[in-house]
This record gives structure tokens, C-alpha cells and sequence, in this order.
């Protein structure tokens, strides 16, 4: 079952209803009035189908890589022709030359007719292709031949359906057997010639015809993905949404209030998104499913200015609802010559790539420290910005992280990790067969050190929530993981990877899985990485997992990941961590002594749980320093300077040159085969300062998120020992920011001056 959001058109719906409401009554309406009711229906049928068919024409031109100087969801509202703009000239003309004589019922003004006429239509494009429509354009073959037939079916469909309740509503007028509101509602629908049954099955013909070689998932990602099974379900969805659309414009365009949510497939279960339904719908400031005056929620679920404490949440449509975190690797996969050819960070002109501020550091023993993540991990995130909207600096200021978008693809079903869903951290019926969504924090992680490699896939345990000052940058996010531990496939590939992907992140699958579970199926790319496998990186996907019976951590550690783009909570050394025997160490994480997979700082951190302890499974340390002593050498970093340093292979290093495979001669390497060169690399062993601390970066466009938390031990002696478990653990993240306007998603909010339309 596929449920639409709204943006506009519901709201405008209710405004309608609001401007008809003083002078409706039931009565035959006069020769003039019905001039003026046709010529407005006319008007408004003839702006939907203009703007339908400029919408197919943009999908047509995108997927032949015919749009110049915009991108395919830019083309929806860019009117390249006129055309629109024409019809809705025309609207506005009609009205002034025929509405003399104002209608009783059926009537509402042309900017409002015209509104919802193109409000609707471009609504309808987002239910059957996602948002934004860029992201779901084939580029070129029979998936973009597939994408055009079918857009231009739909929008014929849509244009029939309000054409045929037109036709109903000036036969009843007429004839004078329609003379309320409640007649034209009875004509939303209507069909005596099967022209919509017939628009119907044209529909129903498009798909089979143009896309017998397409997978049709992956034609119209949108809300009937999980309907596409075949031609016949993908038809009666995608007509569904038209249905429903079109409901709400006629509503909208004539005052008048058939319930859509019904109407559209028959059922009362919120697939049409209406004002007062009680549903804080996209576009809707609030929905509190009382539309009277001073609860904070107006007619129009907007925010009522007046009420300065709302009992609702709401949303200025001059600020973003959404924004969106691209995660840099510490060495990414962009090549530089010069610090001018990188977006984030400078350029490292010994390796040639450019190099950003994100570190991962793990564990007490050391060697895990200086890791590096997935490069251009993409995060997405649903924004409340309460305004109101304002001049200066911060003119939408803080705004309440409220949970994760799921349309970035990170959202995969727990029973087919292959299969996205879009019902976060719930039952998903239609993707998952009733089965749990779960949102991961980007692809599987590769690992390897100590000559142990590890898979890390970080799942998100609960939806994320925090705040983001869309002006100044500044932000706290909680997020709680169930970091699930494999085995690594081998010393050089620590997590399968996606190999041959033409371009990451288009929504197709034309890589092909590497090992691990999913090894030979088609994949996208979600990330890259720069080291991993070794030498020289590949694509990692969510489409390629691990293999189940690697896991070592059950369900997932534990992991409470607070990021700030402040200051980070410091660590403290003061849970007795039990060794050496002689001169006892503290540490700053512990584990609850009746339940030692919860990680702790402090005995309030195990409430019904025992008290806060050293681990009874490892021997657990502040550090691995010889003399115990942490030296600070700069920048928050800590040395073990005592100890003899750690020799590596200088054959299969890191991206950044540095080495993995440890090694004490020569020969250590060559076992491995000649390729792995030398025992020559060396490198100090890494250490946690007392108190661990961490200091982000406030930026609108390129902040720098920080946190510290605790890991607990993995069932695994080799990884524990090697990364130091049960231990703490702090990650300082490189990002690009975005964010995006309630009023039109697919329009960039600028920190700091607004331009939301």
C-alpha cells in the first residue's frame, strides 16, 4: 500500500472551502454563474494537463540527457516553454471576463485553481518517482525509454479524470440537478463513457509494453515501489495516486471537500494525505485534526502566528525540512593536484588525494587508532524549524532533528538486507512483509589492523534525534548503534565489497558483489573506499553484507554515539580497570558487572545492572604504553613513547601510505607474497590522553562533528586484544551540509539568508 504525501494541495483545499463557506447554499445557479463555473473548470483541467505534460517532457529530456544548464527535478519547475504560465494566464482572464456574477457553490479564486492544478501534478510526479526526480532518472536504453512512456500514460490518466469531472459537473448544472456542493462530489470519479477505465488500461499497456526489460522497483522508486511486482499493480497504484491528487485539486479548485483518502483506493487508512486529518503530513506545518482557530493550528494546518506556545509541532515553510550530511573519509577518493581541487579539506600532494580532519580511534590497545571511515557516506535526516522566519544572522535558526529520511536508500528490511523500505525502525507491510526497517549509519565499515581484519555494519538501535542550527552550523545528534562485529573476509578484504559500480549512488545495480553473503549478485555503490580492499579501495553497499556466521557481537555492541559539533563529553579515567595487578589502573569505560555487553563510566550508568567494573573476559588496560604513560604530542594525540615502534610491511599500505600489516622481519612479509615488500614502515604506538577529549567544528556548509563514547568486548579474543575491548572510543567526522526547503524540497535553504520560495 503506498501512502502520498502532501505539500500543498490539501492545505489550499481547506483555504478553498474557507473563501466558498459564506455564500454556498443549494440553488440552481444561473446562466452567468455556470459561465463562470465552466469557464474556471475548464481553465484549471486545461493547467493540469499543461503541467502534466511539461512533467513528462522532463523525465522524456532527463533520461536523453537533453536538459541543459538543470537537473530533471529543477525541470518540473522551470517551465521551459511557457506554456504553463500560458494556461494559467488564461485562468486568470476567464475569471475576470466571466465571473460577473459569483457562483453560490463550485467557485474559488483563479490563483487558487491554479495553484493546486500544478501543485497537484507536481505532487504526482514525486508519489510515483521519489523525491527529488533526479535521483530516479535512467539515464539513456529501455530504462529511460520505460520512465518516458510511462510518465506520459499517468498524466493522460490524470487530465482524463479531471476532464471527466468536468464534463459530469456542467451536465448537472445544466440540467439543474446539481445545486450544491454535495452534487459536484458525487462527480469526483465519474465515468459513464469508461474514458478514465480506459486512460486506466492504456496505463496498464505502457508499462507492459516499455518495460518488459526493466525492473520496474527501479524505474519509479517512489511510493509504488513496493507495488510493482507487475505491470497490472504498479498501474493500479500509480492510478491510485492520481486518483488521490486529483481529488484534492478539484477540492481544492472548487470548495468543496469528497474525502480523497477514501476515495483514492477505498479505504480510510491516511494513502491520501488530508488537512485535519490528524497527520503531520510534508507541507503541513501541523496537523493537530482540529482545524478551529487559536490551538496554534490553523484552517490551513499552518502555525498560527498568534499562539506563541503551540501544542503542536510546527513548521515555517520558509525553512528546511530536511537536511542532508555527506561523511569524508580522513583520505578520500578525490584526486588533487592542489588544495583548489578539493570541496572538503586541502590537498595532500604526496598521495595525491585530498585529506579532510576525520579519525576514528578505537579501543585501548592502540593499533586500531588513526582508522579511517567510508568516504561520502551519506546521512539524511527529517528537520522541525518552528521559526518564525526572520532577518539577521539566524533567520531560521535551531531546529529539532525529528528522525531519519529514509529516501537515501540507508533503510533495508530485517529479513533481506537487499530490499530498501521506507517505515523506519517499524513493521514495513508493503516492503518488508510486516518485517522491522532498519536504518544503517552508511555501508558495511572495513577494518584491519593488527593483522586481524574486522566488518563493522553500524545499525541504527532507535531513530536519531538532536538539533541543527541551519544558520551557524552548530548541532547535537544522538544516535544509539548496534555496531554488528564480522569477521574479516581476509588480511586484504575486511568487508565485501561492490566492484565494477559505474556510478555510486544512482539507485542502480550495476556492480557486482564481491564475497560475503551476497557475493555475485548485482549492487550500488553507497560508499567508497580509498583503502579497503587492499591496495587501493572499491565500492561498499549495503547490498553486499557479510556473512552471518562471522558475526561476533550478536545483535550489535552497544553504542551510544552523541556527535557534537562542540565540545565532546570528556572521558575520564576513573573505573578501576583491575591491571596490572600491582599498581591497579583506572580506565574511562567499564562494564556493568551483570551485564557486561553495556558499556559504563559511572555506576549510574547501571541501574539494576550491578555497578561499573573492569571486565571479567579481557584484561583491560588505560593503555598499552610500556610505562604506562600516555605523552602528549599535540592536537589531542597521545604517544606511547617508551615502547619500541610498531613495524609494518611497506608493499599493501593505506591510502594514506601508511601500514596495516604488522610485521618483525623481512620475512614476516614475504610470506605473504612478494607484493608486500618489506618490513621497512614504522610508526609509534597511539594512545588515549587523560581526559579523552574532542572539539568539532561550527559550519553551516562544512562542519566537523565529534563524539566519544564507550565499546564493550566482541565475542572474539584476536579482535578484542588487537583493538583494545572492552575500551573508549572517538570519532571526529568531516561533512558537507545541506539543507532543504519545506516549500520545495528540491531547493537548497542558504544558512544565513533563507531563498526558500
Amino acid at each position: 500500500m503506498a501512502f502520498r504525501r502532501m505539500r500543498m494541495t490539501a492545505a489550499l483545499a481547506v483555504v478553498a472551502m474557507v473563501l466558498a463557506s459564506g455564500s454556498a447554499s443549494a440553488q440552481v445557479q444561473t446562466s452567468g454563474q455556470q459561465g463562470c463555473i465552466n469557464t474556471m473548470n475548464k481553465s484549471g483541467q486545461k493547467v493540469v494537463a499543461t503541467q502534466g505534460k511539461d512533467n513528462s517532457a522532463c523525465v522524456k529530456d532527463a533520461g536523453a540527457s537533453k536538459l541543459t544548464g538543470m537537473n530533471a527535478e529543477q525541470c518540473l519547475y522551470a517551465d521551459r516553454k511557457g506554456k504553463v504560465a500560458g494556461a494559467t494566464a488564461k485562468t486568470t482572464a476567464g475569471e475576470a471576463s466571466k465571473c460577473i456574477e459569483v457562483p453560490s457553490f463550485g467557485y474559488t479564486i483563479s490563483s487558487i485553481v491554479n495553484a493546486a492544478a500544478v501543485d497537484s501534478e507536481i505532487d504526482l510526479v514525486g508519489d510515483v518517482f521519489g523525491a527529488p526526480l533526479t535521483a530516479a532518472i535512467i539515464l539513456g536504453g529501455d530504462g529511460a525509454k520505460c520512465q518516458a512512456a510511462v510518465s506520459k500514460s499517468y498524466e493522460k490518466y490524470a487530465a482524463t479524470f479531471v476532464k471527466e469531472y468536468n464534463s459530469c459537473k456542467k451536465s448537472g448544472l445544466k440540467a439543474e440537478t446539481t445545486i450544491s456542493n454535495g452534487g459536484l462530489e458525487v462527480c469526483i470519479g465519474s465515468d459513464p463513457k469508461n474514458k478514465v477505465s480506459g486512460a486506466a488500461t492504456k496505463l496498464t499497456d505502457a508499462i507492459t509494453k516499455s518495460c518488459d526489460t526493466v525492473t520496474l522497483a527501479t524505474a519509479f522508486p517512489g511510493e509504488c515501489a513496493g507495488d510493482a511486482g507487475s505491470a497490472a499493480i504498479l498501474s493500479a497504484c500509480i492510478a491510485n495516486a492520481a486518483d488521490c491528487r486529483m481529488c484534492l485539486a478539484i477540492n481544492a479548485m472548487d470548495g468543496i471537500s469528497r474525502p480523497c483518502d477514501v476515495f483514492d483506493d477505498g479505504l480510510a487508512n491516511g494513502s491520501c494525505a488530508e488537512c485535519g486529518n490528524g497527520v503531520l503530513d510534508e507541507g503541513e506545518g501541523c496537523d493537530d485534526g482540529d482545524t478551529s482557530p487559536g490551538d496554534g493550528c490553523d484552517a490551513g494546518c499552518a502555525c498560527e502566528a498568534d499562539s506563541p506556545t503551540p501544542p503542536v509541532t510546527c513548521q515555517d515553510a520558509a525553512c528546511p525540512t530536511s537536511g542532508e550530511l555527506g561523511l569524508f573519509a580522513a583520505t578520500t577518493t578525490v584526486a588533487c593536484a592542489s588544495n583548489g581541487d578539493c570541496t572538503v579539506g586541502i590537498c595532500d600532494t604526496g598521495i595525491g588525494r585530498c585529506v579532510t580532519e576525520t579519525e576514528l580511534d578505537t579501543g585501548w590497545y592502540g593499533l586500531a587508532h588513526d582508522a579511517d571511515i567510508n568516504d561520502q557516506v551519506t546521512a539524511r535526516g527529517d528537520l522541525v524549524c518552528n521559526g518564525p522566519f526572520a532577518g539577521g544572522p539566524e533567520p531560521c535558526g535551531e531546529c529539532t532533528v525529528v528522525g531519519i529520511d529514509p529516501s537515501t536508500g540507508q533503510c533495508r528490511c530485517s529479513n533481506d538486507s537487499r530490499t530498501q523500505c521506507d517505515e523506519p525502525f517499524e513493521s514495513d507491510l508493503d516492503d518488508c512483509a510486516g518485517e522491522i526497517c532498519n536504518c544503517y549509519f552508511g555501508p558495511p565499515l572495513p577494518l584491519s589492523s593488527g593483522n586481524v581484519p574486522a566488518c563493522v555494519v553500524n545499525r541504527f538501535a532507535q531513530d536519531v534525534s538532536g538539533t541543527a542550527n541551519v544558520d551557524t552550523g552548530e548541532g547535537v545528534i544522538g544516535a544509539r548503534l548496534a555496531s554488528v562485529v564480522y569477521l574479516g573476509e581476509d588480511l586484504l578484504t575486511p568487508c565485501p565489497f561492490c566492484d565494477g559500480d559505474v556510478t555510486p549512488g544512482d539507485g542502480l545495480r550495476d556492480g557486482t558483489c564481491t564475497v560475503g553473503q551476497n557475493d555475485g549478485e548485482a549492487c550500488d555503490t553507497d560508499a567508497t573506499n580509498a583503502s579497503f580492499p587492499a591496495p587501493g579501495g572499491s565500492g561498499s553497499s549495503l547490498d553486499c553484507f557479510p556473512e552471518a556466521t562471522k558475526n561476533v557481537s550478536g545483535s550489535g555492541l552497544k553504542i551510544a554515539l552523541d556527535s557534537t559539533t562542540g565540545v565532546a563529553p570528556t572521558l575520564t579515567a576513573n573505573v578501576d580497570c583491575g591491571s596490572p595487578p600491582s599498581a591497579p589502573e583506572e580506565c574511562p569505560c567499564g562494564v556493568c558487572t551483570l551485564d557486561q555487553s553495556v558499556t559504563c563510566t559511572s555506576n549510574s550508568d547501571c541501574t539494576g545492572l550491578g555497578v561499573c567494573a573492569e571486565s571479567t573476559s579481557t584484561n583491560q588496560r588505560q593503555n598499552f604504553c610500556a610505562d604506562s604513560i600516555c605523552t602528549d604530542v599535540g592536537g589531542g594525540q597521545g604517544s606511547c613513547l617508551a615502547n619500541v615502534p610498531d613495524a609494518f610491511c611497506d608493499g599493501i599500505t593505506k591510502a594514506d601510505g601508511g601500514g596495516f600489516i604488522q610485521c618483525i622481519s623481512n620475512a614476516d612479509c614475504s610470506v605473504f607474497g612478494p607484493s608486500f615488500g618489506d618490513c621497512s614502515l614504522s610508526s609509534q604506538r597511539d594512545c588515549f590522553l587523560d581526559p579523552i577529549a574532542a572539539t568539532g567544528v561550527e559550519d553551516p556548509n562544512f562542519p566537523v562533528a565529534v563524539a566519544t563514547f564507550c565499546i564493550a568486548a566482541t565475542s572474539n579474543g584476536g579482535i578484542n586484544t588487537v583493538a583494545g575491548l572492552p575500551g573508549p572510543g572517538r570519532v571526529k567526522n568531516a561533512a558537507q551540509a545541506e539543507t532543504f526547503c519545506a516549500s520545495n524540497p528540491a531547493v537548497n535553504y542558504t544558512p544565513g539568508v533563507g531563498g526558500c520560495p
